[in-house]
This record gives C-alpha cells, structure tokens and sequence, in this order.
C-alpha cells in the first residue's frame, strides 16, 4: 500500500475544501436575500465539519496536512474568484452561475472522496471508525441543494427570458 499517494490524495481533498470554504464565505458575505445566504451559511458549516473529519482522517493515519498545498488551494481560489466577481455574482449574473458549478463539481469529487476511502479501508485499519457511507449521503444532500440552486442560476444567466 503506498501512503504517499493515499497522503497526496487526502491533501488534495483538503485544498479543495480551502478553496470551497473561500468561495462560500464570498457568496454568504454579498449575498441580500435571506434564505440564500442562509443556505451558503448552512452549506459552509457542513462543508467546514467535512474538513475537519478530513483532518482527523488524516491524524488517525499518520499523515500530517500539507500547509504548502493548502496555502496554493487558497491561492488560487482567490484568482478563480476575481474571474467570477468580473462575470458577477449576483444573480442573473455568469459568476454565480460557475460559482455554484464549481460547488456542484466540488461536492461530487467530495462524494467520490468517501467512496474511495469506503473501498480502501480494509487496507488501513485506522478509517474503520468512519461510516463513509453516511459521509457520501450527506454529500449526495449537499448536491442535490446546490444542483438545484445551479439550475434555476442556469436559467437566470443563459436564458433570462426562461426565468
């Protein structure tokens, strides 16, 4: 078994919350309307426990996190982020369209993450303790409320007549 691809894979994961957390602290801080911004709250709670466990995984198997990859996932989110904010993010707006895409798409790799760590773990006694299949339903969850956001933002920024 080689831990490092297991470690490089498990950071990976770990920069990509960075990046999520970022972006969902953005959309909570500009968006008005209420129920949304409580949604984008509500999201970024779960996708910050989903970081923690990520953390813990982590500590339960040795691997320490990777700071430096981190510090590039924060990086680079900020430059995706002044993309969007030029395509805007309020609504109607192309920016808050990708913006959940690429929520959507973060939230599926997560998803796949556990079935991954699901598949693995008769390898490394040390993920017994986790129900990764209670992890993936709550991501499954995750998707389908922002899925559903992305679609009604699809028809608002590239059919404005559909809306």
């Amino acid at each position: 078994m080689n831990l490092k691809n297991l470690d490089r894979y498990l950071n990976d994961h770990l920069a990509g919350s960075c990046g999520a957390l970022d972006l969902l602290q953005n959309l909570t801080e500009r968006e008005e309307v209420a129920s949304t911004r409580s949604f984008f709250e509500e999201l970024h709670g779960k996708i910050k426990k989903d970081q923690t466990l990520l953390i813990d995984v982590l500590d339960e198997l040795g691997l320490k996190q990777d700071h430096s990859t981190k510090a590039a996932a924060v990086v680079t989110a900020k430059v995706g982020r002044l993309k969007l904010m030029w395509e805007g993010l309020d609504a109607g707006e192309l920016g808050l369209f990708e913006a959940l895409e690429m929520l959507v798409l973060g939230i599926t790799g997560k998803l796949l993450l556990w079935a991954a760590l699901k598949e693995v773990k008769d390898a490394h006694p040390a993920l017994g303790k986790y129900d990764f299949d209670s992890l993936a339903e709550a991501a499954r969850h995750q998707r389908a409320g922002v899925e559903e956001m992305r679609i009604g933002s699809a028809c608002e920024a590239l059919a404005p007549s559909m809306a």
